[in-house]
């Protein structure tokens, strides 16, 4: 699922797919319905007519919440997240918890047993994060 996910980033095909197979799931677990989220927001991307992107967008942005609110310390969800909130248009109004996701992905980012998503939290936060010097030391 989540090495999908990233190949979704880049594939409307993927995203598709990922979208089919994530819904095709009946009791997601909060990891599966926040990744739900998440493809239904990059599905927005790739839609062609505003208020398609907007529903979806809408969509994803409420399975997302749904799950992180049920899952709150789950750093793979706040994860998914976060990178939405720092690219999102500012019209969407979906940018409330950009600060405390990056202090959350920062203090937790090194105690991750999970390589394969330390790795990409890292990754993303060193490439893409929007940190300070400070911050960015204090990951390194």
């Amino acid at each position: 699922m989540r090495a999908e996910y990233y190949q979704a980033i880049k594939s409307e095909e993927i995203a598709i797919k990922l979208d089919k197979e994530l819904g095709a799931i009946s009791n997601k677990t909060f990891l599966q319905m926040g990744y739900f989220g998440a493809n239904k927001m990059i599905l927005a991307k790739f839609a062609f007519w505003p208020n398609a992107k907007y529903t979806l967008f809408v969509e994803g942005k409420t399975l997302l919440e749904e799950a992180i609110k049920s899952d709150r310390k789950n750093i793979e969800l706040i994860f998914l997240r976060y990178p939405v909130q720092l690219n999102a248009p500012s019209l969407l109004d979906y940018n409330q918890n950009m600060e405390i996701d990056r202090k959350t992905l920062i203090s937790q980012v090194k105690s991750i047993k999970d390589e394969d998503l330390k790795t990409r939290i890292l990754v993303f936060l060193l490439s893409e994060g929007k940190l300070t010097e400070v911050e960015r030391k204090a990951i390194q």
